[in-house]
């Protein structure tokens, strides 16, 4: 027996106090469901590019009938080509592309060809997300709803992004 503690007698037993328990799930109830609100979740649903079409397939030729649309996002500015050649290039004025014109370039290329609905979005390295999103984002207003998402390599990288 510990000296100045008191024994219950054995026939009761300690009631536990769950005072405490409620209050805690009394203010993290709400705290979580508050929290939930501000959790944005957006979904992308994505497609990688198909086989042959990165370096390791260079000789397999693609389909004579596809337009293969990419979308090349690059530091000076945005390029649409395809198949057929590209079209001029929207510069870039400091800041972010204009969407405006990348997306009348893109219905030009919807008037010519209603049927397709690819394009591959090409990027840079030092591109940031939010413009790639941005630009995936005016793709698929214009009407092409299956978007493949690519990186572009200076010649002197490997696939990994770092130097040889």
């Amino acid at each position: 027996m510990i000296p100045g503690r008191k024994t219950l007698p054995k026939d009761r037993t300690a009631d536990l106090d769950m005072v405490p328990l409620m209050n805690l799930f009394t203010v993290l109830v709400p705290v979580l469901l508050l929290a939930a609100v501000f959790a944005n979740i957006t979904v992308l649903e994505l497609e990688i590019p198909p086989a042959g079409s990165g370096e390791s397939g260079i000789d397999v030729a693609p389909e004579a009938s596809a337009l293969n649309l990419v979308v090349v996002v690059a530091e000076a500015g945005v390029t649409v080509g395809g198949s057929g050649g590209f079209l001029p290039t929207i510069l870039r004025e400091d800041g972010p592309i204009d969407r405006g014109a990348l997306a009348s370039l893109l219905a030009s290329v919807r008037r010519e060809h209603p049927e397709e609905t690819r394009v591959t979005v090409a990027a840079e390295s030092g591109i940031s997300y939010e413009e790639v999103v941005a630009i995936m984002d005016v793709c698929r207003e214009g009407g092409f709803a299956e978007i493949a998402l690519s990186a572009l390599h200076e010649p002197g990288e490997t696939g990994a992004g770092g130097p040889r």
